[in-house]
């Protein structure tokens, strides 16, 4: 079998498209050895190297537009943007105890330090709670600063009489900065083979679109000319 390494990018529900890249992947013959991940491609990375992925796949593929609003579990204070605490719960039950060396394949969490301002790679201790901190990174990091930018930016277009969500500008935000991290990184550690697909394809918080988003990810691998 043709081995593989897979590193797993965040961006909220549009994580959802890992599972079909893995699948699709391992349905054409790959092995994949380890997998590193960040935010939801820890989350996702970190449910299949436990061998939970069936298990994760059927669930949020059930979950409808108010089944998300319950479990976003909305926290607009220090802890950031959201708690995540249902998440976790569901996670916790789906999981149970796991310890990144005791699973049967190379896992990292990738999250940061905001007090020393610097990445952290899980690689041992915990499962959920290696999983948990690099979803912080996603949705907690800078979240005062993002929270009083956004704040701003929304009173001045209701001041010019335009319509602004809060989460469609934190969502903007993150993504600007997500994008200048990512490229300064794959310029210095180019991958083999990188499979990308649109923003557009949903927003971070869509959720309910886990269906369509894996189905995407299968797609994305079957059409890739060095995967064919």
């Amino acid at each position: 079998m043709k081995k593989v390494s897979l590193v797993l990018g965040s961006g909220g529900a549009r994580g959802y498209v890992h599972i079909g890249v893995i699948e699709t992947l391992e349905a054409r013959g790959y092995e994949i050895v380890s997998v590193s991940g960040c935010s939801m491609g820890a989350l996702v990375g970190g449910v299949y190297a436990c061998g939970k992925l069936a298990e994760y796949k059927a669930w949020v593929q059930g979950l409808e537009p108010l089944d998300v609003t319950s479990l976003l579990d909305l926290a607009w204070d220090k802890r950031g943007i959201m708690s995540g605490s249902k998440v976790f719960e569901r996670l916790d039950e789906l999981i149970g105890t796991q310890t990144i060396e005791g699973l049967p394949i190379r896992f990292t969490a990738v999250a940061s330090d905001l007090n020393l301002g610097k990445e952290v790679w899980f690689q041992s201790g915990d499962l959920l709670t290696a999983i948990r901190a690099s979803v912080a990174a996603r949705y907690s990091s800078f979240a005062e600063r993002l929270a009083s930018k956004a704040k701003n930016a929304i009173k001045e277009r209701l001041r010019r009489q335009e319509q602004a969500h809060i989460f469609s500008i934190l969502d903007q935000s993150f993504d600007t900065m997500q994008r200048s991290l990512t490229q300064y990184r794959i310029g210095g550690y180019p991958p083999d083979i990188m499979i990308t697909l649109p923003k557009n394809i949903c927003s971070t918080f869509d959720f309910h679109k886990a269906a369509m988003l894996i189905e995407a990810g299968r797609r994305a691998v079957e059409e890739h000319p060095a995967l064919r």
